[in-house]
């Protein structure tokens, strides 16, 4: 992505999940830290290096950045195509691995939670951002395709006709921050 930091910082990713962070950057802003003692969470935790290490071997034997990018174009392009055949206007952002969409609706709470409702239903657990994952197959993709297209087209009909949030089973998804925001 051509981003060449002064310090960057990663944490659980680095190890796929286990207990491992990592601070890397410029030999003269890293020159410092021999100046000082730095405390970790982990200092005595060996799975996340071994797991860390493991993780980055398979990633670059694997090229798992490209194949990421190609699952996640491929999310993006059946977001696009499921709201195309619905008649529905959607926002996609976020990089191709790490996607996000938002339809335009009278209330995008509503048509969000109403998604991921329709979605567990048919054994998705899927929200409106996507983390492209190496087990995303071409058939588990197909699946989650005809999923969309179908709660994509309810969506838009029960919008039409302003029932959709008469069609949820929970209350509203709270988005962003508004639940540690907002008067009770």
């Amino acid at each position: 992505m051509n981003v060449n930091p002064d310090i960057a910082v990663f944490g659980k990713t680095i190890a796929n999940g286990f207990a491992m962070g990592a601070i890397i950057g410029k030999k003269r802003f890293m020159k410092n830290s021999t100046k000082t003692f730095i405390s970790s969470s982990f200092w005595t935790e060996r799975v996340g290096p071994s797991a860390s290490v493991a993780f980055i071997k398979k990633y670059k034997k694997l090229n798992l950045s490209k194949i990421l990018i190609s699952k996640g174009r491929k999310i993006k392009s059946i977001w696009a195509k499921a709201a195309k055949d619905s008649n529905l206007n959607i926002k996609i952002s976020g990089i191709d691995p790490l996607a996000t969409f938002k339809l335009e609706l009278k209330n995008w709470p509503v048509g969000l939670t109403y998604f991921i409702q329709e979605m567990l239903k048919r054994n998705f657990l899927a929200t409106d951002k996507c983390y492209a994952n190496y087990k995303h197959t071409d058939v588990l993709l197909k699946k989650y395709e005809k999923a969309c297209f179908e709660i994509f087209n309810d969506i838009s009909k029960f919008d039409k006709k302003n029932i959709l949030k008469q069609k949820l089973k929970n209350p509203v998804k709270q988005v962003d921050f508004g639940r540690l925001t907002s008067e009770k």
